[in-house]
């Protein structure tokens, strides 16, 4: 840890945050002014993906940037809300009686700092989800530090944009660092992060640029797409969609109601198609993954498809999440043999031991950077990259060529062995056996003896092939000491009767095969 500490670090880490957004969640659903904002619930998603921003915001990760779109995103949840005063101050509210709820640090210093966020993120929030309200549209995720905001400054430029407080000024991996300073040491607990919490390693990111364009592209979208515009995209080699969460407890937005709208889009756009499952590790692996494909194969599910596990959400430990997503590999893989399956997860959360065992499934990579990422272990390399995206979608790219990505896809699909047909000619004397062949079904007869082991002279055959007209061969020796007689079909494709005369004595075991 630096000499001063992050918030983040302060607070106790991801697992304090996550504690702290899961009592003030529990509180709205239970509060009459804000739980119409949530009908059904708050999701474990939604929880999810609001621990990751205040993760970030308090200088922890930079998981809401890498991998959930990151300020564009969290700005298109909140437009056209139409935030009231009374909800906005009621949001601030709750969220410091859940810091009490769970236990984070009470020293003057942080609680400062927090409701310093909460007064000026939720105000900014109230802003923005006012109907036909002039926003900022680009920004990155802001970093709170321990000291006030600058003055307010109003910010101009070619139109004029809602004027931002001090921080929007300031760079922002840097902590503000005028009024109150943290104090030397804990007054309540140790700054360290919980042994439990995410590590904060990043891939190198300065390593060789791949040529992107040589890499098929691809999206993938979620029930915040809506009705997204798959007829309107070019340039595409794939598409992705939401299908189903935990075991669709309601509040889980599962199956995904646009599931329906998406599945068939993508196919009629023609490109290759995937679905995913959000996994929660407090229910059974293997039940999630039977109801995952009991509803996507309710929307016509191919072999072709590709199924994917999004393995992101913590759980009582990483142990406990890595065997729960391998029970539902597991369970997938038995359910769905021919088809492409694999793990969605981020770099700190694969890390953290959350995929641990997983290795043997492709790997979709989720961060967003700009040069090509590395593998996290267990991994060595990535199969896809989920590398950005904007407000209704991600952007994705497989590591390969077009041709490659369909390659890929039909390596999963069980090749049919070619059809043999085998069986005994009749014995004696000028005995005739007649063979039916499919046409098309082979390409040549083999004959095959024992007269070696027998003590006997070579078999001697008069072989008609029939595909329109008659072939004729009438000096066809067997002979086990030389190996299989073969006989190619003239046209393979018309080829349906085979006529074979016994001109010997008929004593020798002779078999036949067409292949």
């Amino acid at each position: 840890m630096s000499e001063t500490p992050t918030l983040y670090e302060w607070a106790g880490g991801r697992a304090a945050i996550e504690r702290m957004i899961g009592c003030f969640y529990d509180r709205v659903e239970r509060d009459d002014l804000l739980s119409p904002l949530f009908p059904g619930g708050v999701s474990a998603a939604h929880r999810e993906h609001v621990t990751t921003w205040w993760c970030e915001v308090f200088g922890g990760p930079a998981g809401y940037t890498e991998r959930l779109g990151g300020y564009p995103a969290m700005l298109a949840h909140h437009r056209d809300l139409g935030i009231t005063a009374e909800q906005r101050f009621r949001f601030a509210s709750l969220m410091s009686l859940a810091a009490d709820d769970a236990d984070l640090p009470a020293d003057p210093e942080f609680r400062a700092a927090l409701v310093g966020y909460l007064e000026w993120g939720t105000r900014l929030a109230m802003h923005n989800s006012q109907p036909g309200a002039d926003v900022v549209q680009q920004a990155p995720v802001p970093r709170w530090g321990w000291g006030a905001a600058p003055p307010y400054q109003p910010v101009t430029g070619p139109r004029l944009v809602l004027a931002q407080p001090g921080p929007w000024q300031a760079p922002w991996l840097e902590p503000v660092t005028c009024g109150l300073r943290p104090p030397a040491s804990p007054p309540l607990r140790s700054a360290h992060p919980p042994s439990g919490s995410y590590a904060t390693i990043r891939p190198n990111t300065g390593g060789e640029r791949r040529p992107m364009t040589s890499l098929a592209q691809g999206i993938d979208v979620s029930n915040y797409a809506g009705q997204f515009n798959w007829a309107g995209t070019s340039g595409l080699s794939f598409g992705i969609c939401r299908a189903t969460q935990g075991l669709g407890a309601s509040g889980t937005n599962s199956p995904d109601p646009y599931l329906s709208w998406n599945w068939p889009r993508i196919a009629e756009k023609g490109l290759a198609r995937g679905a995913y499952h959000f996994l929660d590790p407090r229910l059974d692996g293997a039940e999630q993954a039977s109801y995952f494909v009991t509803t996507v194969s309710a929307q016509g599910l191919l072999a072709t498809d590709m199924l994917w596990l999004d393995n992101e959400t913590a759980g009582s430990s990483p142990a406990a999440v890595a065997e729960c997503a391998a029970a539902f590999m597991a369970k997938l893989v038995a359910l769905c043999p021919e088809n492409p399956c694999g793990v969605y997860s981020f770099w700190d959360f694969i890390t953290s031991g959350n995929c641990a065992g997983l290795s043997g499934y492709p790997l979709w990579l989720a961060i967003y950077q700009k040069a090509t990422p590395g593998a996290p272990a267990p991994w060595s390399a990535w199969q896809f990259w989920q590398s950005g995206g904007t407000s209704n979608h991600d952007d994705d790219v497989f590591n390969g060529t077009a041709a490659e990505l369909s390659t890929w896809i039909s390596s999963f699909q069980v090749k049919a062995e070619a059809e043999v047909q085998s069986g005994q000619l009749n014995n004696g004397a000028n005995a005739v056996t007649v063979i039916t062949v499919p046409p098309g079904s082979g390409t040549k007869v083999a004959f095959g003896c024992d007269n070696g082991v027998q003590g006997l002279p070579p078999a001697a055959l008069r072989v008609a092939i029939y595909d329109t007209e008659w072939h004729v061969d009438n000096d066809v020796t067997v002979d086990s000491t030389k190996g299989l007689t073969v006989v190619q079909f003239t046209d393979a494709a018309k080829t349906g009767v085979i006529s074979v005369r016994r001109q010997d004595t008929g004593e020798v075991m002779i078999g036949y095969e067409i292949s």
